[in-house]
């Protein structure tokens, strides 16, 4: 059914993309409308997030946040995972103050799910730093471990999400064998998180390692080493 449903669906998204680029705009972008609302219309879940898609960023349609979480609410009903993200990145929960977040991180510290839920989300929405889905993911991992149920759920949603293709991971330890440091990165990503291969933190860590010894910034602040700074040379003291 799906195939059938998301035929004309994908070929509506190329037109609108086409219509984009060429400046034909307003008949593809209806076109891909009427296509992916139809589709939608019928109970598709993939083309309701893909109609999401399109009035969230305004490509195939115009514009409609209120119309995108419509879309992807429905999407998510019937269990579509990148649809729910979406809907969560359109209504983030609140940021924490400095001193909740302090509060997360001393309490996380001492083994609570609950902090580490709240950590994982300040990791993953950028609150009070950078945005770090691999930092999200880990607390998310934590929080589950311990039996928060919204941890876990969210720690399947975000691992999907994240995944890299199967032709990506073979990639990426072909080219860490050879000693390229940021597929070793990558090779310790995927083994760490269970990244279409068994997670194996002992060969996760093994990798992390060689590619910190290269330098790999993101290697050496996952192993708590900080990225070494060259020592400015000194100033000869002319003689008297």
């Amino acid at each position: 059914m799906f195939e059938r449903t998301m035929a004309p669906v994908l070929f509506a998204s190329a037109l609108a993309v086409l219509g984009l680029l060429t400046g034909c705009g307003e008949k593809y972008r209806n076109d891909a409308e009427k296509q992916f609302l139809k589709a939608a219309k019928k109970g598709d879940a993939e083309a309701q997030y893909e109609l999401g898609g399109c009035y969230e960023f305004g490509g195939g349609a115009e514009r409609d946040i209120d119309a995108a979480r419509k879309w992807y609410a429905k999407a998510a009903a019937q269990g579509h995972k990148k649809a729910a993200a979406r809907l969560r990145l359109l209504d983030p929960p609140k940021p924490p103050t400095a001193d909740e977040m302090k509060e997360y991180r001393r309490n996380a510290g001492k083994g609570d799910a609950e902090a580490m839920f709240q950590l994982a989300q300040c990791f993953e929405f950028g609150y009070h730093g950078p945005r770090d889905p691999d930092a999200a993911l880990r607390n998310y991992s934590y929080a589950a471990k311990k039996g928060h149920e919204e941890a876990g759920k969210r720690l399947e949603t975000m691992k999907e999400e994240m995944t890299p293709s199967e032709a990506e991971v073979k990639k990426y330890f072909a080219d860490a064998r050879k000693g390229i440091a940021e597929a070793q990165y990558q090779a310790a990503r995927c083994l760490e998180f269970g990244f279409r291969v068994k997670a194996n933190s002992r060969s996760a860590g093994d990798w992390y390692r060689k590619a910190a010894a290269q330098g790999h910034p993101k290697a050496l602040a996952r192993l708590g080493r900080a990225p070494k700074r060259p020592t400015p040379p000194r100033k000869r003291q002319g003689r008297k």
